[in-house]
């Protein structure tokens, strides 16, 4: 469900992007496998949108990196494997 102050991620042909929570998307390829989450960070500056991905030793979620669109935090997911 999305919600208002929610904004919707580009439709991908590498992957789907699903509603998590306010400002947060869960991203996984076409076989489910979760590639990691994008999340709004705000800022001074506007928002920024952040790349994670979970790393499993840690049990913890490590940013690769915040942009200034979604659609590069998505790539940057796409590349970080």
């Amino acid at each position: 469900m999305i919600t208002i102050d929610t904004p919707e991620l580009p439709a991908l042909a590498w992957a789907r992007v699903q509603v998590v929570g306010r400002g947060r998307w869960r991203v996984t390829d076409r076989s489910g496998r979760v590639l990691g989450h994008v999340h709004r960070v705000a800022t001074d500056r506007g928002w920024r949108y952040a790349a994670e991905r979970f790393h499993l030793a840690s049990r913890s979620f490590r940013r690769l990196g915040e942009f200034w669109t979604p659609d590069e935090a998505l790539e940057c997911l796409r590349y970080q494997r």
